[in-house]
């Protein structure tokens, strides 16, 4: 296959973007703010032409500028275990809903509207860095630009030491017979069900009386079960919790990496990296959205500003991370039980902090109590033995 060399029109400020996925979208958006002899032409280079259909959400308790694409919103939201019911009112958070199908119409009619940009489908190989000068290298075609931002991340060879599982999950996006659900709570994790190699939990968000996504999640070693453990789990709550006739609308699934991966702000080339190449996936939840966001809006001051970028998460809550993940990879089944006395014995509005990382550390050290705390400190062991 003949191989050239795509030169931009602009040669002083080009850039290039690889992968249109969430870190993609939103920053092409924060790009085309900015005029346009600052960011150049911008050139997305996305190997499929269709993105699948995913949910993304977020709690937070201030506008956002995406809220215009929030189809859904719960000020309650729920946790269940064996015999543990809990559900609490989060205001002023709420917990928002985003389909994807809606935030990629929106950013490809952005992207329409604009001279500025243009989409190649193409599978992303490489990028070098020769003088200043970055060559990204795809399956047909070499391009040039002076400034490339790299959303792709290989974990097909993560460094020794380091731990690599998966959150995965299988759901049903279901009309009911009857109108059965509570459409103002979210239930985020329902941890009375089977367990298995991992640790299994439903998550639920109720649209209307009649209409849910019921999905089941797991952590764990395994990128995937065998679909047929997802349905028979779905099949078997759906029937013991709702006992109705339902339709399923649509399916969704997927995976997310859960490591303690050494990511960088830029990668080996000099390219900056974003969404979870930048490490933007919170490794012992799998959000991301909101993070994606925060850093891709600050972005402009690294590249504008000659300001200074931060690391997407600080290094106590790295710590933090570090110490669940070791639990989940050897001993899954205590999971169940961290979850439920992190939720049964604080401050739900503590608990987003902390998970947003947006605590302090007296909060921290008031929820760490609240936990096994032989348990952690084995982890804290185990991690510095390991250094």
């Amino acid at each position: 296959m003949d191989t050239f060399c795509y030169l931009f029109s602009d040669m002083n400020h080009p850039s290039i973007i690889i992968g249109g996925g969430c870190a993609g979208m939103q920053l092409i958006r924060q790009l085309l703010k900015m005029p346009h002899d600052q960011t150049g032409d911008i050139l997305l280079i996305e190997k499929e032409k269709s993105i699948p259909g995913k949910s993304w959400c977020f709690w937070a308790n201030k506008p956002s500028e995406y809220d215009f694409l929030v189809s859904k919103r719960w000020h309650k939201i729920a946790f269940h275990a064996e015999h543990i019911h809990l559900a609490e009112n989060i205001q002023p958070y709420a917990y928002h809903y985003i389909s994807s199908e809606d935030f990629f119409d929106f950013h490809y009619e952005l992207i329409r509207k604009s001279a500025r940009v243009k989409i190649i489908n193409e599978q992303f190989e490489s990028v070098q860095q020769t003088n200043g000068l970055f060559t990204v290298k795809t399956d047909r075609n070499d391009y040039q630009a002076s400034r490339v931002f790299n959303s792709v991340t290989d974990f097909t060879h993560p460094p020794t030491n380091t731990i690599l599982l998966w959150q995965h999950f299988y759901g049903w996006f279901i009309q009911t017979e009857k109108p059965v659900f509570d459409q103002e709570a979210a239930t985020l994790m329902d941890f009375s069900i089977e367990q298995g190699p991992g640790a299994n939990f439903m998550y639920v968000l109720p649209f209307s009386a009649n209409t849910a996504l019921v999905e089941f999640t797991a952590f764990s070693s395994a990128e995937s079960y065998p679909e047929e453990v997802y349905t028979r789990q779905l099949e078997s709550y759906i029937q013991k919790h709702w006992n109705t006739q339902y339709v399923i609308e649509r399916t969704e699934s997927g995976k997310i990496p859960m490591s303690n991966f050494p990511f960088s702000l830029f990668n080996d080339a000099g390219a900056i990296n974003i969404g979870a190449a930048a490490g933007a996936i919170k490794p012992t939840t799998g959000y991301a959205f909101k993070r994606i966001m925060k850093d891709t809006q600050g972005l402009n001051h690294l590249l504008f500003d000659q300001k200074e970028r931060k690391a997407i998460s600080s290094d106590r809550f790295k710590f933090y991370d570090q110490l669940l993940l070791q639990i989940i990879q050897n001993q899954p089944e205590r999971v169940r039980e961290i979850m439920t006395k992190l939720f049964s014995k604080n401050d739900w509005i503590s608990v987003l902090k902390f998970l947003d990382e947006d605590s302090s550390l007296l909060e921290e050290i008031s929820i760490f109590s609240s936990l096994p705390k032989r348990l952690f400190l084995k982890q804290v062991y185990q991690y510095v033995r390991g250094r």
